[in-house]
């Protein structure tokens, strides 16, 4: 605003007669304010005044369109500066604005910049109407905020936190995850969209799996939520369970409220946590800090559980793949060897067809050595076979005069004596 506003101005109130007439005698205080009301509309009437503050305690009121709040300047963590102001309902749209542009809610203790009239009333005092508000100025301060947290976490945490080819990256992403997930510990808020979509996305799947989720709930926005939400993540730790994944989600509303995302000691306590970190905070448009810092960040609370079912289904797959591939290598083992049985037997039927010939020519042999050797044929030649008592004599020695023998001839038996 021109400074040739306040230029003379002390001179011209002073010279004023409304002050001439409250300095002669003593006034009521209405006599008093309406004096100060006049000399307000008398010098700001007309003006708007682009204003840099900080937002104090909040009261707005949707139903009625109008919001009520206070503004306050600090230096060195003292207030220096603080006033009342009201955003009526003509001009009620531009904290909707606000938010959506800006993606945070109009809440307490954002540094903004709003263009405002000043008025005065005898029984409310000085208030500065809002006409508007800059959201690219938050925005800048956002960001702001947001750099100085980053270059914190890579100066304070070497360890921890590295900038590698323009993205951070964290000792959290360095853990690799299970090659199944079982169990699973879930930070939300209590009776939440986040919840359920979570739950319902991860019992409802397809493939049958099962899960063991234990969920620890907390205030997951909101003024000091970054403080509940640490606090969730060291009871996950301290409960020394194994669990393969953290899961952190927000579900519900409408993208605001991402503060405490945004936040060093939240950031820094998911880079260093042991345990993988998936962030499933609702937001589309922006990535916070902690999404930088998790494992893996996904948009809502169902791509969390949708990311966990498409994990475990990549394993399945790749185990059906590695069945398929050994069952294929067996097959093609067994057609070899197939094919080598056919090879040799190919060899041994003719090598056995040749040895049995060879056999077969010897039985012959053997056959016609039988015949040539047979009794019959030799008694034939004239020969006899004696036998006394049943038996052979092969000997003279074995017959004694008057053994009765038996004389077997080609043609008959004859009895005889030995004499």
């Amino acid at each position: 605003m021109q400074n040739h506003l306040f230029e003379g101005g002390e001179k011209s109130i002073l010279q004023s007669s409304i002050l001439t007439k409250i300095m002669a005698k003593p006034i009521t205080l209405s006599q008093l304010l309406g004096a100060v009301e006049k000399t307000f509309d008398e010098i700001f009437t007309g003006h708007i005044f682009p204003v840099l503050a900080e937002t104090g305690d909040i009261k707005n009121y949707p139903d009625r369109q109008y919001c009520f709040f206070s503004l306050i300047e600090k230096k060195n963590g003292e207030t220096v500066a603080k006033a009342d102001a009201v955003i009526w309902r003509s001009h009620y749209p531009i904290i909707s604005r606000f938010e959506r542009t800006t993606g945070r809610r109009f809440e307490k203790n954002i540094q903004i910049l709003l263009y405002v009239e000043v008025g005065f009333h005898p029984v409310f005092g000085m208030r500065l109407r809002v006409t508007d508000i800059d959201p690219n100025y938050t925005l800048g301060q956002i960001e702001m905020a947001r750099k100085q947290v980053l270059e914190n976490l890579l100066t304070r945490n070497p360890d921890l936190v590295e900038l590698r080819n323009g993205e951070y990256r964290s000792q959290n992403q360095r853990i690799a995850l299970p090659t199944v997930i079982k169990n699973i510990a879930l930070i939300t808020a209590p009776d939440s969209d986040g919840l359920r979509d979570f739950m319902h996305e991860l019992e409802s799947n397809d493939y049958g799996y099962t899960f063991r989720v234990e969920p620890y709930l907390t205030r997951i926005q909101g003024q000091g939520a970054e403080a509940d939400i640490c606090e969730a993540l060291r009871a996950v730790a301290d409960a020394k369970k194994d669990f393969d994944l953290v899961v952190l989600v927000r579900g519900g509303g409408s993208g605001l409220d991402l503060g405490p995302f945004d936040t060093y000691q939240l950031a820094r306590d998911i880079a260093a946590f042991s345990t993988p970190v998936i962030t499933g905070i609702g937001h589309e448009r922006n990535v916070s800090i902690a999404d930088l810092m998790s494992h893996t960040k996904v948009k809502t609370p169902t791509k969390a559980a949708s990311f966990i079912i498409e994990h475990n289904v990549a394993f399945e797959e790749h185990v059906l793949a590695l069945n398929e591939m050994i069952q294929q290598a067996a097959e093609k083992k067994i057609r070899q060897l197939q094919m080598d049985l056919l090879k040799i037997s190919s060899r041994l039927i003719p090598s056995a067809r040749q040895a049995l010939a060879f056999q077969n020519h010897r039985l012959d042999k053997l056959e016609q050595a039988a015949l040539m050797n047979h009794p019959q044929r030799i008694l034939a030649m004239g020969y006899a076979l004696v036998r006394k008592n049943g038996k052979s004599v092969q000997s003279s020695t074995q017959l004694q005069t008057e053994d009765k023998v038996e004389i077997v001839l080609h043609d008959g038996t004859r009895q005889a004596q030995i004499t």
